[in-house]
């Protein structure tokens, strides 16, 4: 009933933007995407010294990673997508962080150190991207049918004085930060040629 209800929802939100936005010509599937951030002192590290990605599959959050914060912390970052992020957003914040713990020890404990997350965790946050009135989801994803969208969504308005970037309008790298990144140097360098040709 929950996932039907933000179904519905989702769909409201694409309506009310095509009304909002006339130059929308389509809606791309956008997943849902939910981060758990937790702060360690990296005299903690309960990790390998070489560790930056681990891919679990079947735990509540498939994606774990390092993430350097400064000289003394580090933030451990869990991620997941789809169905699993609605599920987290719809959990208390106390019990994503438990689970969110208890995987990491589950995967890093050892007999001398059983919690080694739980006892090293100094702060804990989480973001859940469905919530983001802007972007309504982490990031869209390869679909049939999707390349001719991301072609129209791309295309500069305005006798090409509007250019677009993002993930969304790269065909080829669009789940990719570095997709992100090219299509807006693509976009640069676009508004650059715009602007010397029509001055």
């Amino acid at each position: 009933q929950q996932q039907q209800q933000r179904q519905r929802q989702r769909q409201q939100q694409q309506h009310h933007a095509k009304e909002e936005d006339p130059t929308t010509t389509t809606t791309l599937p956008v997943a849902n995407g939910f981060k758990a951030f937790a702060v360690v002192r990296r005299a903690d590290a309960f990790w390998p010294a070489d560790l930056w990605n681990v891919v679990c599959s079947d735990s509540v959050f498939p994606e774990i990673w390092i993430s350097s914060a400064s000289a003394t912390r580090v933030v451990v970052v869990g991620f997941a997508m789809g169905h699993r992020a609605d599920r987290l957003g719809d959990m208390a914040p106390t019990r994503v962080e438990r689970l969110f713990l208890s995987q990491l020890d589950a995967i890093f404990g050892t007999d001398r150190r059983p919690r080694p997350a739980t006892n090293a965790c100094l702060a804990f946050s989480a973001f859940n991207w469905s919530q983001d009135p802007y972007a309504r989801g982490a990031y869209t994803y390869p679909s049939p049918g999707s390349i001719p969208l991301r072609q129209r969504l791309a295309a500069p308005l305005r006798d090409r004085r509007i250019f677009f970037a993002g993930e969304a309008v790269n065909r080829d790298l669009n789940p990719c930060l570095q997709g992100a990144m090219q299509s807006g140097i693509d976009a640069a360098r676009d508004a650059l040629k715009a602007a010397r040709d029509h001055p």
